[in-house]
């Protein structure tokens, strides 16, 4: 079984590996899982115990990827997408076994708990795992500055803070907007705390700090740059500043937002002139975006259209970027984008003094297609599962970039694991190298674990 593994998954021999793979210890480890009988719950599809074996050691085996790194120094940032990065969405039976159990503690392993999020605008209800968010923490306790960069509209951020990691920027819509957590002290009395405040739900291994209610402060100078009128403009932020705005006068009417036929800027420019052409887009609570979902599109002709978008047969006009998310596509002002997002906030880390701080000293947990740029302009890029068939493409054509730890298709309890032990990939890079070597045999059990997880609740 072992002899078949492909050749570039097998790791080159590196002095912090601590836990050396001998032969007889993976013999040992497969005949060992090889007893195990597949536990079938609601959750998981089956496998059986040599694929099991097979991928936990391919899971292990990655973790001496970093070694590529060259010298032992913590990152300045650690840059993470969101949605299918951190947070996993179920399909099929892990849907509908979280939808029977919604009201349960449901957790992976032990002291583990999942939490699920609120859903989005479109619908899509994600889950993140204790372990992930404890893992998050660790990151940022190590030194680095952790910042979450994600395509998802502005009023689905502030809906989903109290169940993100804790971080020290959040950037949304796909980089268009830059927000800073700013800690609030119990000791100041509430009535001084500003309107919009954070309180983070409390998950397995949180400590106090961890708990902290906290505001946002938006970057004003980056968002300059998006009001500039070969940007994107000014309307698009009305009805989406902080804090968030629901009504308008004392009628409790809702809030007005500016109509796409009356928004000024090049970004407008293009949607209304996509929207002449049939698309329907989506740009509620976006103000430096606007999306092009396929699931909205009405007539068959927009249906054919949409695919040339999403092939990327359709050149945007100077000015304008675009790329695909969750199967979606997405347009921005050129300056926008988490590649640009991330340099910016990369050079501001490192105060200002290294122009190739994303280069050198960065790295980034990613999935998708709106991703490629940021993993590429990073020093290296964790993958916990592919997102699209042109981030697979990019993970062949530069493997050494990547560290991949998750499958390209995964039940919702082996994407959180491939999600915790990228994590934990990353630690290693931010602490003293090799002292957070995983054992092999806790990696094994942890797959383990997670195909036969959530009936603990």
């Amino acid at each position: 079984m072992i002899e078949k593994l492909p050749a570039n998954q097998l790791p080159r021999p590196t002095g912090r590996m601590k836990t050396a793979l001998s032969v007889g210890r993976i013999a040992f480890l497969v005949g060992f899982l090889s007893l195990l009988q597949p536990t079938t719950t609601a959750a998981f599809s089956s496998s059986s115990p040599a694929n099991i074996a097979r991928e936990a050691l391919a899971m292990v085996m990655t973790s001496s990827a970093f070694s590529e790194f060259g010298p032992p120094e913590p990152p300045v940032a650690v840059f993470s997408d969101v949605d299918g990065t951190l947070v996993h969405y179920p399909e099929g039976n892990d849907k509908l076994f979280l939808l029977d159990n919604i009201d349960k503690a449901i957790t992976i392993g032990k002291n583990n708990k999942i939490l699920q999020l609120p859903a989005s605008a479109t619908g899509l209800q994600g889950v993140i795992s204790s372990q992930t968010l404890a893992k998050c923490q660790e990151i940022r306790n190590s030194g680095s500055k952790l910042v979450l960069v994600s395509g998802m509209r502005t009023s689905t951020l502030l809906k989903r803070l109290p169940f993100l990691p804790l971080s020290d920027a959040y950037c949304n819509e796909g980089g268009g907007r830059i927000f800073y957590r700013v800690p609030l002290s119990e000791d100041v009395p509430k009535e001084d705390w500003p309107s919009f405040v954070v309180h983070p739900e409390v998950y397995d291994g949180a400590t106090e700090e961890d708990l902290q209610p906290f505001a946002l402060q938006e970057d004003m100078a980056w968002r300059q740059q998006m009001e500039q009128s070969d940007a994107a403009g000014t309307d698009g932020y009305i009805g989406v500043e902080l804090p968030p705005q629901e009504s308008s006068g004392d009628n409790n009417d809702p809030i007005r937002h500016v109509p796409l036929s009356d928004r000024v800027g090049a970004l407008w420019d293009y949607a209304q002139d996509l929207s002449s052409q049939g698309f329907v887009l989506d740009t509620n609570g976006y103000a430096t975006c606007f999306r092009v979902n396929r699931k909205q599109q009405i007539t068959p002709e927009s249906k054919d259209s949409f695919e040339r978008l999403l092939a990327g047969s359709v050149t945007c006009p100077p000015g304008i970027s675009t790329s695909t998310n969750l199967g979606c596509v997405d347009f921005y002002p050129e300056d926008s984008g988490k590649n640009n997002c991330c340099r910016y906030l990369a050079n501001k880390f490192s105060n200002g003094g290294d122009p190739d701080a994303l280069s050198k000293r960065c790295v980034c947990l990613c999935d998708d297609d709106n991703d490629s740029e940021m993993a590429l302009a990073c020093h290296h890029a964790f993958i916990p599962g592919v997102g699209s068939a042109s981030m697979k493409g990019l993970i062949q054509k530069y493997p050494a970039q990547f560290s991949r730890t998750g499958e390209d298709r995964q039940t919702i309890a082996e994407g959180l694991v491939a999600t915790e032990h990228a994590l934990e990939l990353v630690l290693e890079r931010a602490t003293d190298c090799g002292s957070r070597d995983m054992e092999v045999e806790e990696c094994v059990l942890r797959i383990d674990d997670a195909r036969n997880a959530l009936k603990e609740y």
